[in-house]
């Protein structure tokens, strides 16, 4: 049932990095044009040198979007929020189903530009303060990485100046991808979640509502010990996603109790569905499909 949480998780941030990754190649071309001189002292380069500059551009590019997630990871464990996962290029480290640490090898795509999940435990009023620490740190490493990445640019010369000139240039434009914009697709950035999560009012309140929710999951695997009050509270959020994820954990604490699930809510969520990407309703609806069939083998 985790495997969800930390899926949305992933949709929130793949479409992000991809631009991010793509455009970091287009820079490192760049650079390696510039710093070689193509067509004019080409002959003169070192095939190394070639090698190394193409090399350390890429490497310079998963290690700036690394220290992001790193930043988001690092800050949830330091406040005791639970491991569930960290990626980053073929890098994979996870929590599995017998809640064991695993590295293995990555090949999925939309990972590569790195991801991170540390959940909540329980419900804990402190959960929302922590969860905005955890979603701020990812931009202010990023522009911390940015600061130093540079002063190493400046202070060095000829492939070193391109290699850290990268790194600057790649954590900054991910700490600026997740800070000006205040939602990338249907999802909130890290600013603005931030925002919402330090806000005194009702954003607050479905943040803090959704944070007892995922802790509760996460602590007992179950919903069944949920409040639907906090539920309701998700379910009647103005924004559409927040609202789908309502409706999702209702028909998951309804399919834990009762393995059949009544029509209005079906309807419900199929209605809510259509004002989001079909991927990703995709993903959720194969995740209630499965959860389904578990309900009725156990009843």
């Amino acid at each position: 049932m985790l495997k969800v949480s930390r899926e949305w998780i992933k949709k929130n941030k793949s479409s992000v990095i991809t631009t991010i990754v793509v455009a970091g190649l287009m820079l490192s071309i760049l650079l390696v044009f510039e710093y070689l001189d193509f067509g004019i002292s080409n002959q003169q380069s070192e095939i190394t040198d070639k090698s190394i500059l193409i090399a350390g551009a890429v490497v310079m590019i998963f290690l700036s979007l690394a220290v992001h997630e790193l930043g988001h990871l690092i800050t949830g464990l330091v406040q005791g929020f639970k491991f569930h996962l960290y990626v980053v290029g073929f890098l994979g480290i996870k929590r599995d189903d017998n809640d064991r640490i695993k590295v293995y090898l990555n090949t999925d795509f939309n990972y590569f530009g790195g991801i991170a999940a540390t959940l909540p435990i329980g419900k804990h009023p402190d959960n929302v303060k922590k969860f905005a620490n955890l979603v701020i740190a990812g931009p202010l490493a990023s522009l911390l990485f940015a600061m130093l990445c540079g002063l190493l640019s400046f202070l060095s010369t000829s492939l070193w100046h391109s290699f850290w000139q990268v790194g600057s240039l790649i954590s900054l434009m991910t700490f600026l991808a997740t800070t000006l914009p205040g939602k990338t697709g249907v999802f909130f950035s890290d600013r603005k979640r931030y925002q919402r999560l330090r806000s005194v009012g009702k954003d607050r309140e479905v943040e803090m509502a959704l944070m007892n929710i995922i802790g509760i999951q996460s602590r007992d695997d179950s919903l069944k010990n949920i409040d639907l009050t906090d539920v309701e509270i998700v379910k009647l959020d103005e924004t559409p996603f927040l609202r789908f994820i309502g409706e999702y954990y209702e028909m998951l604490y309804l399919l834990e109790v009762h393995p059949d699930l009544e029509e209005d809510h079906i309807a419900k969520f199929n209605l809510i569905s259509q004002d989001l990407p079909t991927s990703m309703v995709k993903l959720f609806k194969k995740d209630l499909e499965s959860e389904l069939l578990k309900s009725k083998q156990s009843h």
